[in-house]
């Protein structure tokens, strides 16, 4: 894959260096990533087979599934780790 980016002249902008544990529960996948220069963050996503759910009853669920494991400070934001990285003063957080 280098090999192609270096072909067509791509440059390296970020490199995120991430340690990630996964974790199945339910109807849902726990990523747990420890980011170098960045901390610890907590994914959880959806892997449920009802295409019928409403997203706001999942995005319940996941907080409230956070807040009983004894996560404290729920802060959720709608960017990658790159962007993170690379604009951390421009990244919106939003409290949960």
């Amino acid at each position: 894959m280098k090999n192609i980016f270096s072909a067509l002249d791509f440059e390296s902008m970020v490199i995120v260096d991430k340690l990630r544990k996964i974790y199945n529960y339910k109807d849902y996948e726990v990523a747990i990533d420890s980011v170098k220069n960045l901390g610890d963050f907590i994914e959880v996503e959806y892997i449920g087979t009802d295409e019928k759910i409403s997203p706001a009853k999942v995005a319940g669920e996941m907080v409230d599934f956070l807040k009983e494991a004894g996560c404290e400070n729920i802060m959720k934001n709608y960017v990658g780790y790159p962007f993170l990285l690379l604009f951390p003063e421009e990244a919106k957080y939003e409290e949960q």
